[in-house]
């Protein structure tokens, strides 16, 4: 939810961050093995559902850049 939440200031703010992993690992192992793998990797689903990526590119402007600090600034601590 947070990252959902995140990724939709960043794109309110012109930014375009997106999911670092559209399907989990075992996702995409069972693709290759047929069978279902989330016993073999129990923590894939939480860590994909995590991550995000964001712009490094050299365009990134001061305007981008605090865009980026306000939305992330957003996220509650642990």
């Amino acid at each position: 939810a947070i990252r959902s939440d995140l990724l939709k200031r960043l794109a309110a703010a012109g930014i375009s961050a997106t999911t670092m992993y559209s399907r989990t690992l075992p996702e995409i192992v069972a693709e290759f093995d047929g069978e279902s793998s989330y016993e073999r990797f129990p923590n894939a689903e939480s860590f994909a559902s995590r991550l995000l990526t964001l712009p490094v590119h050299a365009r990134l402007t001061e305007r981008d850049l605090a865009a980026m600090r306000v939305a992330l600034d957003s996220v509650p601590g642990p």
